[in-house]
């Protein structure tokens, strides 16, 4: 399985311009564009103190959404969980920018998903990809950083199913990998949706070893045993051979999963949880 990497600084889709900014005072301009200019410079706590001084003397402007959802990035960048919460959903409850309701909903997604929320990330996701722009083509390079071009949505489908997966939902899950397979196949995602579908996963299971050789997973499951384990064998696709996959346990709950995985792991270091 490829790494996708869940960082709230792949979010930053680009800065919002918003619309209507002539009806803000020069100074309240002043404060937006410093606030953007020392976003893009990294300098995160000044960001917040000027989009601060814009957001105290606003009301009622289109670029309140803007200031909120940059503020609520900032604020993520700063570890300051709960005042990035507040924001991003004061985003969503401003002014109704489309822009920053599907960007704010698919920050809010990852960081609860960050949070081990799985099944409040899986609902928030959803809304997001309800209100995301339809682009079927992806970049190969998948999911961009400021400014950047690339189509988000394989990666925040890929999230959605992840988050699926962890609160139990099985079956759900294959949902948005089904999507994209389908509307996203050469994206970076692609193949590890292409594999959930043919194994169709129903729960986790603390991945031993995959051996092309069956001797080879017959000597890790010897092992295992002696070790007190109950492992099993499977033979599962991996790219474009059937392999044997050596297995402990069957969870549906991830995070009882987790913690068979932290035993498993004093044995073999390298082992790994894997839908099954």
């Amino acid at each position: 399985m490829r790494n996708h990497p869940l960082r709230i600084g792949l979010l930053v889709f680009g800065l919002l311009v918003g619309g209507g900014c002539q009806s803000l005072t020069p100074q309240e301009l002043d404060w937006l564009d410093g606030a953007r200019a020392d976003f893009e410079a990294k300098r995160y706590e000044r960001t917040v103190e000027q989009l601060a001084l814009f957001i105290d003397r606003v009301e009622n402007a289109p670029e309140l959404a803007d200031a909120y959802y940059l503020r609520g990035i900032a604020s993520a960048k700063l570890r300051r969980r709960r005042d990035a919460y507040d924001d991003l959903n004061a985003a969503i409850r401003s002014y109704p920018n489309p822009e920053v309701q599907w960007k704010a909903r698919v920050t809010l997604g990852v960081m609860l998903f960050e949070d081990r929320r799985w099944s409040d990330a899986s609902i928030v996701l959803r809304d997001a990809l309800d209100r995301m722009p339809r682009r079927r083509k992806a970049n190969p390079l998948g999911m961009g950083e400021t400014g950047s071009r690339r189509n988000p949505t394989p990666y925040v489908l890929y999230l959605q199913g992840l988050s699926l997966e962890r609160s139990g939902a099985w079956s759900e899950a294959l949902v948005p990998f089904e999507r994209i397979t389908r509307d996203f196949p050469n994206s970076p995602q692609s193949e590890t949706a292409r594999l959930r579908l043919r194994v169709r996963p129903t729960h986790f299971a603390v991945q031993c070893g995959v051996f092309g050789r069956a001797n080879n997973a017959d000597q890790r499951l010897t092992e295992l045993q002696r070790a007190g384990f109950r492992p099993y064998l499977k033979q599962e696709p991996r790219g474009r051979k059937l392999v044997n996959v050596v297995l402990v346990g069957q969870y549906r709950d991830y995070q009882q999963a987790l913690r068979e995985l932290a035993r498993v792991k004093g044995f073999v270091p390298d082992a790994v949880l894997w839908p099954s």
